[in-house]
């Protein structure tokens, strides 16, 4: 996920720590939807009801991610443009070029995927347009009181509940949307401005998610045996339960002190890792390699019979490989973004 979030506030070591957490849910997210769902039916059918559970534990990663960038504000700047587009045209065309040799792509997916690099991803087609619309929707919020901020929230919950859940997206898009990213978005700038979580410790929050969680995954195991038309919009980010969950795993890290994790990591290292988030989330979700990425799982899964032990370590391990694509990545946006810098000084000087 993008790293670009800029802080308006001090930097905060349990959100850096948040998102790396995050990292790894949504691998495990993915390995259930892409992977054991996709791959093996009958290995997901029989095992279904954990993996439900692991499910709605994973589910509410984006919408924290979208919380995060309203909370701290983006700042749209030059050098995340460098980074994103990087990132997103050397993974997608690497990506699309393995998919064609797997015949789950076209020569012009590849060409797509260079020209139109984020529109391989719905999420960063998403964050795309929230990123270069930014300067516009902070000028806005920062214009308003706090009431008035309070009034739009519920405003955006309202129509959110109403067309992503209710009408399952009939008119603009379910949770898969811009509507739901500006949401929460405009939510994450509003707990900014309130000292929610000074209010309550970070354990009532910790303790508040595992209840919605739970919640989440009864009722969804009663809208699959009873209502399974509803089933597909309660695991939706737009359900009003995946939205409150996501909330208060975000106020409960806010809180947190990981200092001294990030101390013992270093602050370089635990930069790279946070890096890490958007290659994950980009090599995961891509349509014509995801499938094959959980291959080594599942067959893993039929080896131990085990469920949660499996994906977990998997997501760490798919987590620890990203580390030196990352780092090259890092270093080739780096690179970049000076011979930009000195592009642009050399032709002030003429």
């Amino acid at each position: 996920m993008p790293n670009s979030i800029q802080e308006n506030k001090k930097r905060n070591s349990g959100i850096d720590f948040l998102k790396i957490m995050l990292a790894i849910l949504i691998i495990m997210n993915h390995s259930i939807g892409h992977g054991i769902k996709t791959i093996d039916y009958n290995l997901y059918t029989s095992n279904q009801i954990f993996l439900n559970l692991i499910w709605a534990f994973a589910n509410p990663a984006v919408n924290i991610f979208f919380l995060i960038s309203g909370y701290f504000q983006i700042k749209r700047n030059k050098k995340s443009a460098i980074y994103f587009l990087e990132t997103m045209i050397i993974i997608g065309t690497v990506s699309s070029i393995v998919s064609f040799f797997l015949g789950n792509m076209t020569v012009f997916s590849i060409v797509k995927a260079i020209i139109l690099p984020w529109s391989s991803w719905w999420f960063m087609t998403v964050y795309m347009i929230l990123w270069i619309l930014s300067p516009f929707i902070n000028g806005l919020i920062d214009n308003i009181s706090d009431t008035e901020l309070k009034e739009l929230c519920y405003i955006l919950l309202l129509v959110t509940f109403l067309q992503g859940f209710v009408f399952n997206g009939a008119f603009w898009g379910t949770g898969f949307s811009f509507s739901q990213a500006i949401t929460m978005y405009i939510c994450g700038r509003y707990l900014s401005r309130k000292a929610i979580s000074n209010i309550y410790r970070s354990s009532f929050f910790v303790i508040l998610f595992a209840l919605l969680t739970i919640i989440e995954f009864i009722l969804y195991q009663i809208s699959i045996a009873f209502f399974p038309a509803i089933s597909d919009r309660l695991a939706s980010y737009s359900c009003p339960i995946v939205i409150l969950q996501s909330i208060s795993l975000f106020l409960a890290f806010l809180k947190l002190d990981c200092s001294k994790i990030e101390k013992v990591m270093g602050y370089k290292m635990s930069r790279i890792l946070k890096s890490c988030v958007l290659i994950v989330y980009l090599i995961s979700d891509f349509s014509g390699i995801k499938k094959y990425i959980f291959i080594p799982l599942v067959k893993l899964i039929k080896l131990s019979n085990l469920i949660f032990i499996p994906i977990f370590v998997y997501a760490i391990m798919l987590f620890i490989l990203t580390i030196p694509l990352c780092v090259l990545l890092n270093f080739v946006s780096e690179k970049t973004y000076n011979k930009f810098i000195k592009f642009n000084e050399t032709q002030s000087d003429k």
